[in-house]
């Protein structure tokens, strides 16, 4: 039973590690089947670059594992509150790619400075606030998948457009309409950040780290490659 959609998943989580995109070589890759209402996912503490279809869980969206080896990823709370909130993403990556995740360490979005960025991105990548005491005490990666939420509402082109985001001092998200679609955004975030880190280094003299890109051009490339 859900023997492909396993073995599918378990396949870009090897192409998350083989590619250089879960730098402590674990990382996070959901399918959310919402017409069965079950959450797919791969378990706490399997390696991405050897992961397995049994070690793919099937869980239902109250945390019941129906099939698959070990236990749930603390990731799970997160992606769940996020498929709860926003119907169109129906797969997430939690992952930390070197520069991209430097960003979130730092608290800053991910600007777009140049067309590289507009071909996959319609604005910056937005970064969260920092959680509250109350928040890091409580149901802490539940609460990650709320403050996603509430960064996104804020902006609601992000979710439809940006697809991805970056909590601060913590991880990169990425979202999909399948694990294929969000594993070529967290590629395209990655790859964003190393030209933006690059950017910014031939720009320190200025205090915000750089300008924006044109808003037209930015919009025009967007347009013209989506």
């Amino acid at each position: 039973m859900h023997e492909k959609t396993r073995e599918r998943i378990a396949a870009v989580c090897r192409r998350l590690a083989s590619e250089g995109l879960c730098g402590t070589g674990s990382g996070a890759v959901s399918l959310y089947d919402r017409q069965c209402g079950v959450i797919f996912i791969n378990s706490s503490g399997s390696s991405a670059d050897d992961v397995t279809a049994d070690r793919i869980l099937a869980v239902l969206t109250d945390g019941d594992i129906l099939e698959g080896e070990g236990n749930l990823p603390p990731e799970f709370f997160t992606h769940s509150e996020v498929y709860k909130a926003l119907g169109g993403v129906n797969s997430m990556i939690t992952s930390d790619p070197v520069c991209a995740v430097s960003y979130a360490q730092a608290g800053r979005p991910i600007k777009p400075y140049g067309t590289a960025h507009a071909e996959s991105f319609g604005d910056m990548i937005p970064c969260t606030r920092r959680l509250t005491p109350g928040e890091i005490g409580g149901e802490l990666h539940k609460n990650i998948g709320k403050l996603i939420v509430e960064t996104l509402d804020g902006e609601p082109k992000w979710s439809r457009d940006v697809k991805a985001i970056l909590t601060c001092s913590d991880k990169v998200h990425t979202f999909g309409s399948s694990p294929e679609d969000a594993l070529r955004r967290m590629r395209a975030v990655e790859r964003s950040a190393r030209s933006a880190f690059c950017t910014e280094m031939l720009m320190r003299g200025g205090a915000s780290g750089g300008t924006r890109m044109q808003e037209d051009l930015l919009r025009n490339i967007y347009t013209e490659n989506n």
